[in-house]
């Protein structure tokens, strides 16, 4: 490691081990002792005069022989930088001079001058300070050692701190609106700034499109884009490398092309920004450009996931001959989800749910399915087969996953009575539970080929009497909280 000169002597002079040597030398070595640090050995004398105490100054400038006492501690100043030995000179008879080197492994970074020593005892007091001076050097040196330690480790400290950070926000976001925020805030935190944006490379692939903008007051409004080339973020994006100023660092994101670049800007403490900066925050744009890719891959399987659904609902000929439309029926079942504080992927579960809950009814004959009399006990047991068969036709697709259960279960009931395992309470998923009662809403207030269809109120009244029995009061409660909050649902033509 190549020493800074000033930072060395800066350091030493200032630091509470020498201020007490000091103290202690100067009162052994007599109260009229000067003494005068200094980093290098001043080119004429004139200059070197001019580093000493004016009460020195006036003592020495009576006659030709004190002039010589700043010839003769100049000398000796020279001696020591060859040296690099103290050197103790005698320039009258009462009065004595001491040079020592400040040294660092043998780099000479500074000397200490104590002159007008009127003390009999000065030689060995000398021996003493100099052994005392090595020693406030050496833990000088081990804490700056472990400052500069502490400087390296800090960054990639915090680096891998982000990673795991960025690890569990992959694992509970990969919906990009969400995750660019949410990283966006992380960013502000780990960098200690006053403002991060991140900005996505437009399709194009020659602006950048505003994403997340915040501080620590929360999240801005951004709409500006940025052409490549512009500014900070631009050209860190048409270039593909980091941007540094002093108040502003920007970092692109880049998987094989650059996929955008956050931009961090005006550190807390007004400090510069420098290397480590740049070393965390490139750490943590390629967790980024992970996440980013996770939640785009997400969101491709969820297309194919909802074309598949579509594909199947087509193929399997069975169509909601519902009251309420589709999209208000998902609107409803959502809703009463937030009012029980379920998770978004609880909810997308129940939303594929919504679309195939009947698909097992495929092989069933549409005379029994439009059937205007009472089932047989044979008709009735094909029927309750559906929702096992529903559940077996969409095992296979990785991506309904989550919605199995809810499909499977959706025919329970919370006393136990249902089908088609008869799973009691709790026992039956929480979307079953939700789907149950929003799909006998829906069927008591449609019209069927045996029957005719209920009002709202009438239905309403139907899901509480059977509050505790067929369907959990918790969820009758959230049903009745969101249906009040709706508006009347009208009749499709």
């Amino acid at each position: 490691m190549k020493k800074n000169k000033g930072e060395l002597f800066h350091n030493l002079i200032t630091s509470e081990e020498y201020q007490k040597m000091k103290k202690v030398f100067l009162k052994a070595w007599g109260k009229k002792t000067v003494w005068l640090e200094i980093e290098t050995v001043p080119q004429l004398i004139p200059e070197f005069k001019d580093k000493f105490p004016a009460s020195f100054l006036n003592k020495h400038k009576k006659s030709e022989k004190d002039k010589k006492v700043f010839i003769t501690i100049y000398a000796s100043l020279h001696k020591v930088k060859k040296s690099h030995n103290p050197v103790g000179v005698k320039y009258d008879a009462n009065s004595t001079a001491y040079i020592f080197p400040f040294l660092s492994e043998n780099y000479l970074f500074g000397y200490v001058i104590t002159a007008d020593i009127q003390c009999l005892n000065a030689k060995e007091y000398s021996l003493i300070f100099q052994s005392y001076l090595n020693t406030a050097v050496l833990k000088m040196q081990n804490d700056m050692e472990l400052t500069r330690l502490y400087e390296t480790i800090q960054p990639r400290t915090a680096a891998l701190s982000t990673i795991h950070t960025i690890h569990r926000l992959i694992s509970t976001t990969l919906d990009l609106k969400d995750l660019l925020p949410r990283l966006a805030r992380l960013s502000l935190q780990v960098m200690k700034v006053k403002k991060c944006s991140i900005y996505l490379t437009e399709k194009n692939g020659r602006c950048l499109k505003p994403m997340a903008c915040v501080t620590p007051r929360g999240q801005l409004s951004d709409t500006h884009k940025i052409k490549f080339g512009d500014g900070m973020a631009g050209q860190s994006a048409k270039k593909a490398i980091p941007m540094l100023t002093e108040h502003c660092l920007a970092m692109p994101l880049i998987e094989e092309d650059v996929l955008g670049v956050i931009v961090v800007a005006d550190k807390v403490d007004k400090k510069p920004f420098n290397y480590f900066d740049q070393e965390i925050l490139s750490t943590l744009s390629e967790q980024a450009v992970v996440a980013i890719k996770n939640a785009r891959l997400n969101k491709q399987r969820e297309k194919v996931a909802v074309g598949s659904i579509k594909s199947l609902t087509t193929l399997s000929g069975i169509y909601r001959q519902a009251h309420i439309p589709e999209a208000k029926f998902k609107k409803l079942i959502t809703d009463i989800a937030h009012e029980l504080n379920l998770s978004k992927d609880n909810i997308n579960a129940l939303n594929y749910a919504v679309k195939l809950h009947d698909v097992g009814k495929i092989g069933i004959p549409e005379k029994i399915l439009q059937k205007n009399s009472r089932l047989t006990s044979k008709e009735f047991k094909m029927i309750k087969q559906h929702p096992t068969k529903s559940a077996s036709i969409l095992k296979h697709l990785k991506v309904l996953e989550p919605a199995i259960p809810i499909i499977l279960y959706h025919r329970e009931k919370y006393d136990g009575s249902g089908y088609p395992e008869g799973l009691k309470g709790k026992e039956i998923p929480i979307g079953a539970r939700i789907l149950s009662i929003v799909d006998a809403f829906d069927a008591m207030i449609t019209k069927r080929p045996y029957r005719r269809a209920k009002s709202i109120d009438q239905a309403i009244k139907e899901i509480n009497k059977n509050s505790g029995t067929q369907f959990d009061p918790k969820i009758v409660k959230a049903f009745l909280k969101v249906i009040k909050k709706t508006k009347k649902i009208k009749k499709v033509a």
